[in-house]
C-alpha cells in the first residue's frame, strides 16, 4: 500500500471516528427534542408543577316542609390544615435551630388546635414521602374550628396551608331520617365525600359532584411561582336530591312510635306512610334509630333500616291479600260461607273465634282457620295461591330506591304442601318487610295496582330547578276495580264494628280501613309462645284514601296482639297526618265503602 493511500484510510477511519458520536448526538437531539418532546416535556413539567384538586361539595338533600324545601344533608367547606415541611425547612439555619424551631411551632399548634404536641411535631418533621421523594404535604387537622383557623392564620407561617374541604352536616331534624339518608365516609381521596349507607350510598354518583383540577408552578421547595397561563378546571358540584318525605308527617310518626316504642319496649319498631296512587314514601322511622352526624354514638346494628331488611310473618295482615287472589279466581263472594272450627287440610290450627262464618266475617274478625280454607279453595281451583302471593310482589324486593333491600321469604314450588295451603292463607309459613306489606295493601284503596315505593321524586341543579323527574310506576294492575271496591267494603269494619279487631282505634274524625296481624316467632326451631310481632295496617279517609299507614312492633313486652301494641299508633298517625295535609274531616259513618278509583299520576 502506497503511503497516500495509507494517509487516505487513516484519514477516513479519524474522519468516521469523529463524524459517529456528532451523528449519534444529532439523532439524541432529534428524539429529544422532535420525537419524544411531548414525553418529556410532562416529565419536565412534574418536576416544577403542582396538581391540585378543587373538591366538588357534595349534593344537597332535601324534602318538603308544606311549600318549602327543608335541607336534610349539606356539606359545608371546613378548613383543613397541611404544612409543608421541606417549606418548613427555610424557617433556620442549621439543624439545631431547625430542629428548636420546629418544636416551637408544634406547641403552639398543639395548644389552638387542642392536640397533642408530638404527634403534630412527627408531621413537622416529615419531610421525606415513604418512597424516599421529597413530601412537600403533611395534613395536621381537618375541620378546624372557625376560632382555630383564625389563630392559625394569624400566625403568619407560610409552610402552613389552610385550605377549604367539605364536611357532610345533618340538620336537626335529619337524625328521624337517619336509616333512610344514611352516612358519609372518606373516598379515594380522603375526602368526606363516599356515600356509605342509605340515600348517602343509593345516590352516590349523583351526590359526589366532579371535583376541579389547577396546575399551579412552584420552585424547587413547593413555593407557588407566579407563571400565569397554567390549566383550571372549576369543579361542579353534585346534584341534589328532592325526598317524596313530608317532614311533617315524618315528625309525626317518629313522636307516635318513640311513644308506643317506650311504652312497649319492643326490640324494635318500624312504621311507614305511603301514597296509595304513587308509591311516594311520606314518611319512614325505625326504632332503634341513630344520629348520622354521630353515628359511632349508636350501635351499628341501629343503622340498619328495618323497614327494607327484616322480614317476619305477616299474620293475619295477610288475610285480605289472600282474600283478593280468592275474590278474582272467584273462588269465594261475599256469601261464602267457612267452617272455623275443626283441622283445615288435616292440620290442627288456633283460632280465637269459633262457628261458621262468612268470607267478610272471616276477615273482620280475622279467623285463622277461615283464612285457611280460602287459601285452600284457591289452591283446589289450580295451585293459585302461590302465584297470588307472587304477584302481590312478596318474595322479590320492591325496588325501592335504598340499597340492602331483601325480597323476604317464600316457600319454593317445589316444597309446597298442603300444609304450606293451610298456613299461608293466614300468614304463617311466609316472611315479608314491611314495606312489602304496606306495598300490597295500597292496591286494595287504589283500585288494583301494585305500585313500586320511591324516596327520591326529582334531582336539582345549584338554583333548585328540576333537572330530571324521578319516574313514577304505578300503573301495573293486579286486581280488578271490582275486586278492589269487594275489599274496601270490608276492611273499613275491621275498625267500625264492634266485632272488628280494631274496633277500639276507631277515629270519630276520620272513617278508617285496615287489619290487624299477630304473628308468632321461631325460638330454638320451634314457634315461641313469647315472641310475638304486633301489626296494623290501615289507610284514610275511607272516602278518599289519602295515605296508607303501617306499624310493626317487633317482640313488644307487656301485650302483643297488634290491635293492641300497633292499632293505636296508627290511628294516632293517620289523625294527626290528615290534620297536617288539611284533609277535610268526616264521620265515619257517611262512608259507605265503595271503590275509589283517583287519577293516577
Amino acid at each position: 500500500m502506497s503511503l497516500e493511500n495509507s494517509q487516505k484510510r487513516r484519514a477516513l477511519i479519524a474522519g468516521v471516528l469523529i463524524a459517529a458520536p456528532l451523528l449519534l448526538l444529532i439523532a439524541r437531539l432529534y428524539h429529544i427534542q422532535i420525537l419524544a418532546s411531548e414525553e418529556f416535556r410532562k416529565k419536565l413539567e412534574k418536576q416544577y408543577i403542582l396538581t391540585v384538586k378543587d373538591l366538588a361539595p357534595r349534593g344537597d338533600i332535601l324534602c318538603m316542609d308544606g311549600n318549602t324545601r327543608i335541607t336534610l344533608a349539606t356539606s359545608e367547606m371546613r378548613r383543613t390544615l397541611s404544612v409543608n415541611p421541606r417549606q418548613l425547612a427555610q424557617m433556620a439555619g442549621d439543624s439545631e435551630e431547625l430542629a428548636s424551631a420546629r418544636k416551637k411551632l408544634a406547641d403552639t399548634l398543639a395548644q389552638i388546635l387542642h392536640m397533642d404536641s408530638e404527634e403534630i411535631l412527627a408531621k413537622l418533621n416529615n419531610d421525606t414521602a415513604p418512597d424516599g421523594k421529597p413530601n412537600y404535604y403533611v395534613r395536621i387537622k381537618r375541620h378546624l374550628t372557625t376560632e382555630e383557623a383564625r389563630k392559625v392564620e394569624e400566625l403568619s407561617v407560610p409552610a402552613l396551608t389552610l385550605k377549604d374541604e367539605p364536611r357532610r352536616v345533618y340538620v336537626s331534624q335529619a337524625k328521624i331520617l337517619g336509616n333512610i339518608i344514611g352516612l358519609v365516609g372518606y373516598d379515594d381521596e380522603n375526602i368526606q365525600n363516599k356515600g356509605l349507607e342509605g340515600l348517602e350510598l343509593y345516590y352516590d354518583e349523583i351526590l359526589h359532584g366532579e371535583p376541579g383540577r389547577r396546575d399551579i408552578p412552584v420552585d424547587a421547595l413547593g413555593n407557588q411561582l407566579n407563571i400565569e397561563g397554567y390549566k383550571e378546571v372549576p369543579p361542579k358540584k353534585g346534584g341534589n336530591l328532592l325526598l317524596t318525605l313530608n317532614l311533617k308527617i315524618q315528625q309525626i310518626v317518629e313522636e307516635e312510635l318513640r311513644a308506643a316504642y317506650l311504652q312497649w319496649k319492643p326490640t324494635s319498631a318500624t312504621a311507614i306512610v305511603m301514597d296509595p296512587y304513587t308509591g311516594d314514601i311520606l314518611a319512614m322511622v325505625n326504632f332503634p334509630d341513630f344520629d348520622p352526624n354521630d353515628p359511632t354514638s349508636s350501635l351499628a346494628d341501629a343503622r340498619r333500616n328495618r323497614a327494607i331488611t327484616d322480614c317476619y310473618e305477616p299474620g293475619s295482615t295477610f288475610k285480605p291479600i289472600v282474600g283478593c287472589g280468592a275474590l278474582e279466581e272467584k273462588v269465594v263472594t261475599m256469601d261464602t260461607t267457612f267452617k272455623c272450627f275443626g283441622p283445615v287440610n288435616g292440620r290442627e290450627i288456633g283460632d280465637h273465634v269459633s262457628g261458621w262464618l262468612k268470607f267478610p266475617e272471616v276477615i273482620i274478625r280475622s279467623s285463622n282457620r277461615g283464612a285457611a280454607w280460602v287459601g285452600v279453595l284457591l289452591d283446589q281451583a289450580g295451585m293459585k295461591l302461590r302465584p297470588w302471593v307472587l304477584k302481590f310482589g312478596f318474595g322479590s324486593p320492591t325496588g325501592i330506591d335504598l340499597p340492602g333491600e331483601i325480597g323476604g321469604k317464600v316457600t319454593s314450588r317445589e316444597n309446597w304442601t298442603k300444609y304450606s295451603t293451610a298456613s299461608v292463607g293466614f300468614g304463617q309459613e311466609i316472611a315479608v318487610t314491611p314495606l312489602q306489606l304496606v306495598r300490597a295493601f295500597c292496591t286494595i284503596p287504589n283500585g288494583g295496582y301494585l305500585v313500586k315505593p320511591r324516596l327520591v321524586k326529582a334531582i336539582l341543579d345549584e338554583k333548585g330547578n328540576v333537572v330530571r323527574e324521578m319516574p313514577l310506576d304505578n300503573q301495573n294492575r293486579i286486581i280488578s276495580p271490582e275486586t278492589a271496591k269487594t275489599m274496601q267494603g270490608i276492611l273499613p269494619l275491621v275498625v267500625s264494628d264492634p266485632q272488628g279487631t280494631a274496633y277500639r282505634s276507631r277515629l270519630k274524625e276520620y272513617a278508617m280501613a285496615g287489619k290487624t296481624g299477630t304473628a308468632q316467632k321461631m325460638a330454638g326451631g320451634t314457634m315461641s309462645h313469647k315472641l310475638f310481632v304486633g301489626y296494623f295496617v290501615g289507610y284514610a279517609p275511607v272516602s278518599n284514601p289519602r295515605i296508607v299507614v303501617l306499624v310493626t312492633m317487633n317482640e313488644p313486652k307487656g301485650a302483643y296482639y297488634g290491635g293492641t301494641v300497633s292499632a293505636p299508633t296508627v290511628a294516632k298517625i293517620i289523625l294527626r297526618s290528615l290534620r297536617a295535609m288539611g284533609v277535610p274531616e268526616e264521620t265515619p259513618a257517611q262512608d259507605d265503602g265503595a271503590a275509589r278509583t283517583r287519577p293516577r299520576r
